[in-house]
């Protein structure tokens, strides 16, 4: 994770991460990074992060017959600052049906990790199933990040963009039992209205 990133909210233990979801198209960008400034705490901090999906799965055999278990981990790498700690995280299944909540909710485990995290989890025995970059721009306002993010493919001749659009995160890691932060991020999801729509369903 860049350092701009890492210093934000990420603690090696399991909390619960509160998510809004929504994109902006490209020609829309400059009017919502103009928004953000003048809601934020501070200027925006620049990113440009490698994203390593990694899957181990076990099989077992149940009574009356077999199936198998897997674990999804997400290795996340600064490209910009070498020197910056790579992060091992675990996000847990993302919850949005419950009406009670104006946010999705998940738990979440976020640890830095030394440089060779992907030769352990090789041999560890999980399996590299996707990566891409992401590299965009991330405001704070009290405990909620904003990250807006384009998201690039690598391939042997460069990167292709995947979208014309911009994902926008609003997150926030607490505690459990503070789920009153959700309400706080509704309300700047509100005032982000008409540039970009901020949901529970998960854009990526």
């Amino acid at each position: 994770l860049s350092m701009a990133v890492s210093q934000i909210s990420m603690k090696p233990s399991q909390q619960y991460e509160h998510l809004l979801f929504g994109s902006v198209h490209e020609n829309g960008l400059n009017s919502l990074l103009n928004r953000l400034r003048g809601l934020c705490d501070s200027p925006e901090c620049k990113f440009n992060d490698r994203i390593v999906t990694a899957i181990i799965s076990e099989k077992y055999k149940p009574q009356g017959g077999s199936s198998s278990v897997s674990l999804k981990a997400t290795v996340r790498q600064s490209l910009d600052d070498s020197s910056a700690p790579i992060y091992l995280i675990y996000n847990g299944q993302l919850e949005i049906g419950d009406n009670s909540r104006p946010t999705a909710v998940r738990t979440c485990v976020q640890v830095p990790c030394s440089s060779n995290l992907l030769s352990c989890l090789d041999e560890m025995g999980f399996t590299l199933s996707a990566e891409i970059t992401m590299r965009g721009y991330l405001f704070q306002k009290g405990q909620m990040k904003v990250m807006v993010s384009k998201l690039f493919q690598p391939s042997d001749v460069g990167e292709n963009s995947l979208s014309e659009s911009y994902l926008v995160e609003l997150s926030a890691i607490t505690p459990s039992g503070q789920d009153i932060i959700g309400s706080e991020m509704k309300s700047l999801a509100e005032l982000l209205k008409p540039i970009v729509y901020l949901e529970k369903t998960d854009g990526r």
